[in-house]
Parts: structure tokens; C-alpha cells; sequence
């Protein structure tokens, strides 16, 4: 399972949550019990949960858990979990009946206005095709408003990596993982600027991108 620490400037350990403390064993991917003796039969280790984002509002951690296709909201005080969304066949508990329909994501975050941001990379479902998605959340009766979403081409799905940044100027930067291709798109989902990475005519895998306003 996986670890995260919260550390101070001199490398102190302020808190750690650790996902055996959260995640039953009987909650799993058997897509990734399968390699076990499949696509990797040298590997004698189960990627469980194969966490790539985490990110931290001053009383909420979430943290994004790619092979569970789940996302997950604890309490930075009292290190409770508060709820999980996402693939209901891997819960033994389940608070949101609406799922969302999402797959291996990435790069979960909360923005200005409290709604939420991720990358779908929406591997091994029908239709294969990436996409942003942006929703807001009541924990009262844990219901959710899917607000928006960017869905990629076909050409540019990515079974893995990728993210979607919102930037100051309200226009959404979505990094297409190992396409190669990074977009930046308005209001209107008109794409303003396109960049298609390329090394020796093969596309270039990025995991993230950022805007920055110079570089010098």
C-alpha cells in the first residue's frame, strides 16, 4: 500500500497516513492480481494501489488511488475518512451511488471554488477516450453535480498519466499523458494552443504540465 508523509522544513515527520489503515484487502483490482501470473510473472508483488496525486487544503487531504479507480477525502485533524468515490465493485462501502464512470485517474485537485478537478484517463472502458472532468460534491446526501467535462480524442487517449490544470485566467491546461500532446482550452472548449511533443517522430510521455509566465 502506499505511505504519505507530512513533513516540516527540517525533514521532521508531522503526520503519516499509510492506506492499510483505510483500504481493505479484499478491496482490489483483479486486473492487477491477474498480472501476477500473466504480463509480469517475475513480479511476486501485487500493485495494489499505485497512488499518484495528493493534494492538501489546510483540513482535507485527497488523494487520488489510480488502481482502485478511487478517490479519497480524509480529515487532516483527526485523520478520519470522510468518503470515496469511484469504482464501486472494488468497496465493501460505499458512499456515492453515482461514480462518475471515471478509470485510473490522475492529478485530483480542489479548486478556488471548491469543486473538484481530475484527469480521467478512463483505461479499459467503453469507449476508451480521455477526458477532464470538474464536479461538485454534498456530503450531506453525498450526492453529485457533474459540472463539466473535456473529453479528448481517440487519438489522444492515454492509459496512463495526464492532468488538468485550471489556470488564473479561468482557461483549463490538460496534459494528454503519453499522446504526447498538451492543450489549452477556453471557456467555450476551444482549443487556444496545442503543443505535440515529439522525440525521433514518436510522441514524448509527459506526466504533468504547468504554465509558467517566463522563463527568464
Amino acid at each position: 500500500a502506499d505511505r504519505f508523509v507530512h513533513l516540516n522544513n527540517e525533514g521532521d515527520i508531522l503526520k503519516e497516513w499509510n492506506l492499510f489503515d483505510y483500504i481493505d484487502l479484499t478491496e482490489y483490482n483483479p486486473l492487477y492480481l491477474d498480472r501476477l501470473s500473466g504480463s509480469y510473472p517475475e513480479e511476486m508483488d501485487m500493485d495494489w494501489t499505485h497512488s499518484n496525486s495528493i493534494f492538501f487544503d489546510d483540513e482535507n487531504i485527497f488523494l487520488s488511488i489510480r488502481n482502485l479507480s478511487r478517490i479519497m477525502k480524509l480529515s487532516y485533524a483527526t485523520d478520519d475518512l470522510i468518503w470515496h468515490l469511484g469504482n464501486t465493485q472494488f468497496m465493501n462501502e460505499i458512499y456515492f451511488e453515482d461514480n462518475l464512470e471515471f478509470s485510473q485517474q490522475h492529478s485530483v485537485k480542489v479548486l478556488d471554488n471548491n469543486n473538484m478537478l481530475f484527469f480521467d484517463n478512463h483505461a479499459h472502458l467503453e469507449p476508451e477516450q480521455s477526458r477532464c472532468i470538474e464536479f461538485s460534491y454534498d456530503e450531506s446526501d453525498y450526492s453529485i453535480e457533474h459540472l463539466w467535462e473535456y473529453v479528448l480524442p481517440v487519438s489522444m487517449f492515454t492509459g496512463s498519466r495526464g492532468e488538468c490544470d485550471r489556470l488564473e485566467n479561468g482557461n483549463t491546461l490538460i496534459t494528454a499523458g503519453r499522446s504526447g500532446n498538451m492543450l489549452e482550452i477556453n471557456n467555450n472548449d476551444e482549443i487556444i494552443w496545442h503543443l505535440e511533443a515529439k522525440h525521433n517522430n514518436n510522441p514524448v510521455t509527459m506526466y504533468r504540465g504547468e504554465r509558467v509566465s517566463h522563463l527568464y
